[in-house]
């Protein structure tokens, strides 16, 4: 009798197994091996945008840069080097992804803060991940903020969104001037800001920093430049959640 019992839920165990392989079969008959492999790609938690001087970015121009030294590398444009770059960033920081977003030159500083500060606190369609840096690369304007009864050019509203120490802008003799609004000095996200004099700087400034990730034994950087900081401010403004925020920003810009 027990016997009987057994071999009885023995079947129905087969069947059981058989019944929800081919309920499974129904549910996905169009998961590709691509899709497949999908499900189990790593998810982007975090995102860093690189806002590109629309202009910079659209020069078409086949430029030489440092392919002329080193055979690791290609003339090609700007926006290949950028999109180069990019993809650095992107494999060096896990679960993150870059986006690019092409800027106008004329976009006044208020746009790009809306911009970034919608990035950071809304859920979007142009980013998959939270924000977490910015760079951005070509003739961009800064904004300028008001301090103690002067106006200065500072980064600062294009990473701090959470009470903002400096509010939308007045204009101040036909100039956008940002207001002190608190003394909170904790920005959100790290950045970077890459301006130089013409399209030939640039492309040796990627092909340089392409030449660095491959590790060119004959490549040695020519013309340090020099690195200001403000470190008494900046150790002041440093809070730990961005510290290592602050190091990808060493890193990268």
């Amino acid at each position: 009798m027990t016997n009987g019992v057994g071999k009885f839920w023995q079947r129905k165990l087969v069947y059981l197994s058989l019944f929800f392989g081919l309920v499974l079969l129904v549910l996905t008959p169009n998961l590709t091996p691509t899709s497949q492999a999908q499900l189990f790609t790593k998810a982007i938690k975090n995102s860093v945008v690189l806002l590109v001087d629309s202009e910079l970015h659209e020069n078409e121009q086949q430029i030489e840069g440092l392919a002329i030294r080193f055979d690791g590398l290609s003339k090609t444009t700007i926006s290949k080097r950028i999109d180069n770059y990019a993809s650095t960033i992107q494999s060096r920081l896990e679960s993150t992804e870059t986006v690019i977003i092409k800027i106008p030159k004329a976009t006044s500083p208020s746009q790009i803060q809306r911009l970034l500060a919608n990035l950071y606190l809304y859920d979007n369609e142009t980013i998959a991940g939270k924000l977490t840096g910015v760079i951005l690369i070509g003739d961009l304007k800064l904004p300028e903020v008001e301090q103690n009864g002067q106006s200065l050019t500072s980064i600062y509203p294009y990473v701090d969104f959470l009470l903002p120490r400096y509010t939308a802008s007045n204009t101040v003799q036909n100039q956008e001037v940002f207001q002190l609004a608190n003394d909170r000095l904790e920005p959100e996200i790290w950045h970077g800001v890459i301006k130089l004099e013409n399209p030939e700087q640039y492309a040796n400034y990627f092909d340089k920093i392409s030449l660095t990730e491959a590790k060119e034994i004959a490549f040695t950087p020519t013309n340090p430049k020099l690195f200001v900081a403000d470190l008494a401010e900046e150790t002041r403004s440093l809070n730990s959640g961005l510290i290592g925020s602050y190091q990808n920003y060493l890193n990268f810009a």
